[in-house]
């Protein structure tokens, strides 16, 4: 709570205050910048009633000093998952909470509803029913019967009898497989491996990456920039393209994940070498496998490599 004594004042860059006259603000936080625009969730209070209360309802301001959403909430958040700003107003009645969604014009899309996160293109997702509505109220229509929906990142799985088929958020099948299980391998959620009949596969939100389940299953990490996919056959690694071509044969004993760059180290017939992501070659097969059980290793642009028992750093350009 602030010294009532204290005037808290929100100027824009000319100094011009944006608070309407007569009102301080006692709480304030930046919830978004989208955009042009910046959001600042505040509490405000009539400074001439010299009442501050700092359990006032929050309203959401755009930097213009435009007021978006009038003093209501208990809390006011904002959900910017895809490209699309969505801000919740939340409301705490005892042990229920009632939730309001806006847009970023401050437009109510959706009253008392019981909406748990925004996704895709006004998209959300009701936790409690769980099924998808988009902004309008609209249900987005899933293969019936199902047993659970469970988003993640650009992806919807449907469950039935214990196996998952992943769709888009508009209801339409990404990919004709069922599996067993699944994990995101990009930070966008776009990109994941799945599990069936104790193989791994690989498939993206946008059908670019249909890698079917072949290869042992492995923890796997994918790099839009990069577009390569490294993964073992067997008792054999190799690389794919996202497209599932070879870059690299199944005949390699380890591959290193990728750096930033592209890079990665690999042993084939116990020598190791590193090579870039077309493939080419950038140091020679001329150094050991790494002993014992250590793993192959880089830093940024600086490799880890092995002669006769003794480790240094290579760096490649």
């Amino acid at each position: 709570m602030l010294d009532p004594n204290v005037r808290v004042d929100w100027l824009d860059h000319n100094g011009r205050s944006l608070l309407p006259d007569g009102y301080q603000i006692i709480q304030a936080n930046e919830v978004a910048s989208h955009g042009d625009y910046s959001y600042l969730s505040a509490r405000f209070q009539n400074t001439e009633e010299q009442t501050w209360d700092s359990y006032g309802k929050n309203c959401l301001l755009r930097w213009d000093g435009t007021c978006l959403v009038q003093s209501q909430y208990d809390i006011l958040i904002d959900q910017d998952e895809t490209g699309n700003l969505f801000f919740f107003g939340q409301n705490f009645d005892g042990a229920q909470t009632y939730i309001d969604v806006y847009d970023e014009q401050g437009r109510l899309l959706l009253e008392h509803s019981s909406v748990s996160e925004a996704v895709g293109d006004r998209m959300f997702t009701n936790a409690q029913k769980e099924y998808v509505i988009t902004a309008d109220g609209e249900e987005v229509t899933f293969p019936q019967p199902y047993d659970h929906l469970f988003h993640n990142g650009k992806f919807v799985w449907v469950e039935t009898d214990g196996e998952y088929r992943p769709y888009d958020w508009y209801g339409n099948l990404i990919a004709d497989i069922r599996c067993t299980s699944y994990q995101p391998v990009d930070s966008q959620g776009n990109v994941f491996q799945y599990i069936s009949n104790g193989k791994m596969g690989v498939i993206s939100a946008d059908g670019s990456i249909q890698i079917p389940a072949e290869y042992e299953i492995t923890y796997l990490r994918y790099t839009p920039s990069i577009g390569l996919l490294r993964l073992q056959k067997g008792d054999r690694w190799g690389v794919l393209r996202k497209d599932g071509t070879e870059l690299l044969p199944f005949e390699y004993e380890q591959i290193s994940s990728f750096s930033e760059q592209g890079y990665y180290s690999a042993v084939k017939d116990g020598k190791m070498g590193i090579l870039d992501n077309q493939g080419h070659i950038i140091e020679d097969f001329s150094y050991d496998a790494p002993p014992d059980s250590k793993e192959l290793s880089f830093s940024g642009n600086y490799f880890v490599v092995w002669k006769e028992n003794k480790c240094g750093l290579i760096a490649v350009a």
